[in-house]
Order: structure tokens, then C-alpha cells, then sequence
């Protein structure tokens, strides 16, 4: 589903779709909670207030390539650990056929 949102000011895009996933996620939405249109028109997401010399969208930015760089180093991680599996697994097998093979 689609909703609209009432912008104001100038947002950075990838903030508000962290930010929106991640508000959805906390409530939890799903089969037995449906996020019908007035529950989707209640949830606020967060906004970042400027800060010293950082405008809102300064700090917007730098929150979300924070996420997506984090997010990254996960999903290499991911990738390493089930290349590391598939190596273990291989390992574990051969080593078994030698002791008992």
C-alpha cells in the first residue's frame, strides 16, 4: 500500500525510508494488527531538529548513510559467514570420510 505524506520541509529521502521501515517495524503491523489508512495516518516519524551548525536535513543525511553503511558491513558479514559454513561443512565432511571412510 501507498500513503502520502505531508512534507513541509526538505527531507533526505533515504532518512524517511529508514525511518518510515523502522516506525512501521516497531508497530508491528502484520495479520492480527493491519495497518489500515487511519493507523498509517497516526505514525510519526521521527525528525531530527537542527543541531548547532546542522540543518535537520544535515543530520538526516548523516543518520541514514550511518544505517546504510552499517548495513552493508551486515550483509558482507552474511556473506561471509555462510561462505564460512559451506567451507566448514565440506571440511567436517571430508575430515569425517578420512576417520571413518
Amino acid at each position: 500500500d501507498a500513503f502520502i505524506m505531508d512534507v513541509k520541509e526538505n527531507y533526505y529521502i533515504n532518512y524517511i525510508q529508514i525511518a518510515t521501515m523502522a516506525t512501521m517495524q516497531n508497530k508491528e503491523f502484520g495479520w492480527t494488527n493491519k495497518a489500515g489508512k487511519e493507523k498509517v495516518k497516526q505514525v510519526k516519524i521521527p525528525i531530527p531538529k537542527p543541531l548547532e551548525n546542522y540543518t535537520s536535513y544535515d543530520i538526516q543525511k548523516a543518520i541514514a548513510d550511518f544505517v546504510e553503511f552499517i548495513n552493508r558491513k551486515l550483509d558482507f558479514c552474511k556473506e561471509f559467514a555462510e561462505e564460512y559454513k559451506l567451507k566448514s561443512n565440506k571440511l567436517n565432511k571430508l575430515l569425517l570420510r578420512k576417520i571413518f571412510g
